[in-house]
């Protein structure tokens, strides 16, 4: 059964005014009401009754954006007439869901939504997908980061992933005013524009320098090649190194 058709627990909470969470534990979409309009930032990883919770907040027939294309975020996208995205995001949408492909309308830097008493800025922010975007609401300070911003891991490996896009991405938000709180799509929420270095290459690497050693990895195995060959490749690798036991704290990284 497609993981993304089966009814998910799924919970709803006002985090500031005009903002709702719709959470389902391991990501949370947001709806975000104005006095004209209301906007769905993302649809969430498995099937809800989500027209019916968007109803039991307001009247106003919600605008889907979509900040990424992963399936995580497009579960319940169907639901909606129109969606928009960065246009560098539709092949990763489709590849989730093709059936997406005719209502998709283009968004990107420059575009605003006007809500009526709300507006939303649209940031570029590639790197986790090629079209991730974030919204701005200045006049709240609030960043709506969907996956480039979050108090955790962000998964940068697979298709459509480019590391070096997203470091140029984090810069840039640390350089963009109008926002002191961040709304992620996974793990804590809200959080502070302070966690951003955290996730840079440079953060990356100082922490890797103080504290990695290959003995102590954990090691992800993936692809075709069967488990044998790659098992003794990884020994040939870690052959070059003494184990190290001296490290009782980051014992893996």
């Amino acid at each position: 059964m497609d993981p993304m058709k089966m009814e998910m627990q799924t919970t709803v909470s006002e985090l500031s005014s005009g903002v709702w969470a719709i959470d389902q534990g391991m990501v949370r979409s947001f709806l975000i009401v104005g006095t004209q309009r209301a906007l769905l930032l993302d649809t969430g990883a498995g099937a809800c009754d989500l027209l019916g919770m968007i109803r039991g907040i307001t009247a106003l027939p919600p605008t889907l954006v979509q900040t990424h294309g992963d399936g995580d975020h497009t579960a319940n996208s169907a639901l909606f007439p129109e969606i928009f995205a960065h246009p560098a995001e539709f092949e990763n949408i489709c590849q989730f869901r093709p059936e997406l492909r005719e209502k998709l309308r283009p968004v990107q830097e420059g575009d605003r939504f006007d809500l009526g008493g709300r507006v939303l800025a649209v940031i570029d922010a590639p790197g986790h997908t090629p079209g991730s975007i974030c919204l701005l609401d200045r006049e709240n300070r609030i960043l709506f980061s969907g996956d480039t911003v979050s108090y955790g891991p962000v998964f940068l490996f697979g298709k459509y992933r480019d590391i070096h896009t997203y470091r140029k991405t984090l810069l840039k938000l640390m350089d963009l005013e109008g926002y002191d709180t961040v709304y992620p799509c996974h793990n804590t929420c809200p959080v502070t524009p302070e966690i951003i270095p955290e996730l840079t290459w440079e953060k990356f690497r100082e922490q890797y320098r103080k504290h990695y050693h290959p003995s102590n990895a954990w090691i992800y195995l993936d692809g075709d090649v069967p488990l044998e060959e790659l098992l003794a490749l990884t020994d040939s690798y870690l052959s070059r190194y003494e184990r190290r036991e001296d490290f009782d704290e980051f014992r893996r990284q």
